[in-house]
């Protein structure tokens, strides 16, 4: 989820957003973001693409295990096996 606010950085090209998610998801989601800008009259395109970070903090703590693991989309070898 994107959050509809963003802030823009004065006198630069830059703005910096949140990519809200499920803890869960991580390390299982590849995700490709793409910003467009339009200023007088010009067009410009970037995107980027990359994997949800996990915490190190939750990879860490002993005799826990991290979320997402198993994964939140099943376990199963086969597209028969519903798990």
């Amino acid at each position: 989820k994107l959050l509809k606010e963003h802030h823009l950085l004065e006198d630069t090209d830059v703005v910096i957003f949140d990519v809200l998610y499920a803890q869960q998801y991580a390390q299982w989601v590849r995700e490709e973001l793409t910003a467009r800008a339009n200023v007088a009259g010009s067009q410009a395109t970037e995107t980027a693409r990359f994997i949800l970070p996990i915490l190190a903090s939750k990879l860490a703590a002993e005799g826990v295990s991290p979320p997402g693991n198993p994964s939140p989309y099943g376990f199963a070898t086969t597209c028969a096996n519903p798990n």
